[in-house]
């Protein structure tokens, strides 16, 4: 996704960057049109509504749309998520079953809220976590970002620059703070803003804490005339520290972990793996299983029970590892 290389003709002004393009599919933009011509003219009350009672907020989710436009696709969408089961299954139930119009139209009825739950749901949570995905990808990359940003501050390069390069070095694996930097480029090029509003801007809906307390550092460092050089470095020690204590943290987790792990499945499977013999030997059966032979608990054990802690063994450890851009 490009855009064509715009070139100023003034050195440090305006610089150059390839932006990317958001083509939708035809589908979608058919469905956002017919939402929005549907409740377009609420579309400000939907937005204020939807956020003040369900607390959506697509500010900090990246995503390419307006909270107008979400706000309508999210009502149009549960409008449509309560229609169109409703019309189903009545005509399910009621003509090819034949079943009485009452229970039919308390079935479809029961059916469609559900319908409508879900889907609503699906829309409330749906851009926190996006955001919180962009969260964790942004503060894995900061401490490389701001180490290159740093270089690049000490080689004399303005913001424009450094945020140019940055995007431009990082776009290669669609890294957040490389799209994030052209975002920054684009309020710049394209939009006219000042290297100063842009970078406000983009700290306002910044996913990531740490991101936009560095936005803001360097704002204010242009402003006051600091050394831009000299506080990236500091940031860039800081973030590497704070990534240090994550990782340190996550190795201690990972320690207590692999005890639980020979508890689970070393220990415990092997002391009742020899109580199962005992018990064959003696020709009894499980007390508290009512009825199972010792074959049928083994192969519980084995079959049901080892790959089940298995899974979650692996899932838990995937939950707290440290995530990577």
């Amino acid at each position: 996704m490009k855009l064509q290389t715009k070139k100023t003709g003034k050195k440090g002004k305006n610089p150059s960057t390839t932006l990317p393009t958001y083509k939708p599919s035809t589908f979608s933009i058919a469905f956002q049109s017919l939402a929005f011509k549907t409740f377009g003219g609420k579309a400000r009350s939907l937005e204020s509504a939807l956020r003040y009672y369900l607390g959506i907020d697509i500010s900090k989710s990246g995503m390419r749309i307006t909270p107008e436009m979400y706000a309508c696709l999210t009502v149009f969408s549960t409008l449509l998520a309560f229609i169109i089961p409703f019309a189903v299954g009545f005509f399910f139930l009621f003509f090819l079953l034949k079943m009485y119009w009452l229970i039919s139209l308390i079935y479809c009825a029961g059916l469609s809220a559900f319908s409508s739950l879900i889907t609503l749901i699906v829309f409330k949570f749906y851009p926190s976590s996006r955001a919180n995905t962009r969260k964790v990808k942004l503060e894995a990359e900061l401490p490389y970002a701001l180490s290159y940003m740093a270089v690049m501050a000490k080689a004399g390069a303005i913001p424009e620059e450094i945020f140019k390069s940055l995007a431009e070095a990082e776009a290669a694996r669609k890294s957040i703070i490389a799209e994030e930097s052209r975002m920054l480029i684009r309020d710049v090029a394209v939009f006219g803003k000042d290297i100063l509003s842009a970078l406000a801007e983009n700290a306002r809906k910044a996913p990531s804490r740490d991101f936009a307390d560095a936005l803001w550092g360097v704002s204010s460092t242009l402003r006051t005339g600091g050394d831009l050089s000299e506080y990236l470095e500091a940031q860039a020690r800081n973030a590497f520290a704070k990534r240090r204590i994550v990782i340190r943290r996550f190795i201690d987790n990972l320690a207590l972990l692999g005890e639980f792990f020979i508890s689970v499945f070393v220990a415990a499977p092997l002391i009742f793996v020899v109580l199962l013999i005992v018990m064959a030997i003696l020709g009894g059966t499980m007390p508290l299983i009512a009825g199972l032979n010792t074959v049928m608990v083994l192969q519980l054990l084995t079959y049901v029970y080892l790959p089940f802690m298995a899974a979650f063994m692996v899932l838990l450890i995937d939950l707290i590892q440290p995530k990577e851009g």
